[in-house]
């Protein structure tokens, strides 16, 4: 086995996991979640915070060449607060590092 090899299999069955938070218009916010991957099998569980607000998304895919997104949430973002996700997932049953994201409100 060439020495290049195992990093070209490591990269042929990684998936991409993308957690983007921003803000299209004042006072809106936009989460999405999306997948990239080869075939792998991907659990994960969503955790959304704003204020005393949470929501919770958990769901299963198959993670494609093609993104998968399974989350595209639209929220009012009310002034100086602060909106949190949190994402766990997993690959073929092994578990990723999470993936945090953070915005604030405009003041």
């Amino acid at each position: 086995m060439s020495p290049t090899a195992p990093l070209l299999l490591a990269a042929l069955l990684s998936v991409d996991a993308s957690l983007e938070l921003h803000t299209p218009s004042p006072n809106l916010a936009e989460l999405r979640l999306c997948f990239r991957g080869n075939g792998q099998q991907v659990r994960f569980e969503l955790e959304t915070q704003a204020g005393s607000n949470r929501s919770r998304q958990a769901g299963e895919l198959r993670a494609g060449v093609q993104a998968q997104c399974p989350t595209l949430k639209r929220m009012t973002l009310r002034t100086e607060q602060r909106l949190e996700s949190r994402l766990r997932w997993w690959v073929d049953g092994i578990e990723q590092p999470p993936l945090i994201r953070q915005l604030e409100g405009a003041p």
